[in-house]
């Protein structure tokens, strides 16, 4: 599981940090041969996932990253906590879904 959390931790850096890069002004163009309207449906679907959003969703899975670590490192988990830990690693597990087209991405992680 160890790869499993660097793997997750470096997509959580590149989705924060071409979260916080996007958050220079905003431009745009007139459309014309080059250049389309974006459909409302898009535009709508773009602004919900705005930077803020982003980063505050790196920042909730990387607190189950975190808790999920610490639970781990129990020397000697009882059964709760070890139902915590499996509960956690399905969590996590999960949270690899939307990274499986990456090339570092192992099928052993699938959810």
């Amino acid at each position: 599981m160890d790869n499993l959390v660097q793997f997750l931790r470096a997509r959580f850096y590149e989705d924060t940090r071409l979260a916080v890069s996007a958050r220079d002004p905003w431009f745009g163009y007139e459309p014309d041969q080059h250049v389309e309207r974006v459909r409302e449906a898009d535009a709508l679907h773009i602004a919900r996932h705005s930077p803020k959003r982003i980063l505050a969703e790196v920042d909730a899975k990387r607190a189950l990253l975190t808790e999920y670590e610490e639970r781990a490192a129990t020397s000697s988990p009882d059964l709760v906590d070890l139902g915590r830990l499996q509960g956690l690693e399905k969590a996590i597990r999960a949270l690899t879904a939307p990274y499986a087209g990456h090339p570092d991405y192992r099928s052993e992680w699938r959810p």
